[in-house]
This record gives C-alpha cells, structure tokens and sequence, in this order.
C-alpha cells in the first residue's frame, strides 16, 4: 500500500514528502496540541536545573512575553 502524502517537493536531489493530519474536529486538535504541550514541558522539567538556566541564558523573555499576549488578545 503506497502512502498518501498532501505535498511532494524536490530540492536539489532531496525530495521532501509532506504528510498531513487526518482530518479532525477543533476538539481533537486541542487535545492534541493540550497533549504535546504537556509532553514538551515533562521534557523539559526532566532537564536537570543547571541545563535550563544555562538554556534560558540569553533569551529575550520580554518579547517572548509580549508575542505571547498579543496571541491572547487576538483570540
């Protein structure tokens, strides 16, 4: 059975499938975004705590935070 790709693309001698999503109702893309969300963060915290301060050095949290609200505002 051939897998079905939403895209195809070649870059030089490199080809590129893209797979989409089945399709699915606002609620289960939620779960799944809430699931991978709550597994980023259990990969991180599972981080010793000299590795994220080391991670965190250097990151502009200011605009991190200000992109962030004007996320919220426009939802």
């Amino acid at each position: 059975m051939e897998p079905k790709y939403a895209a195809t693309y070649k870059f030089g001698k490199t080809t590129v499938h893209v797979v989409a999503p089945p399709p699915m109702s606002e609620e289960q893309k939620e779960l799944v975004l809430d699931n991978f969300h709550k597994t980023a963060w259990a990969i991180w915290n599972s981080l010793p705590v000299e590795t994220r301060l080391k991670l965190n050095l250097g990151v502009d949290l200011t605009k991190i935070l200000q992109r962030r609200l004007s996320l919220l505002k426009a939802e």
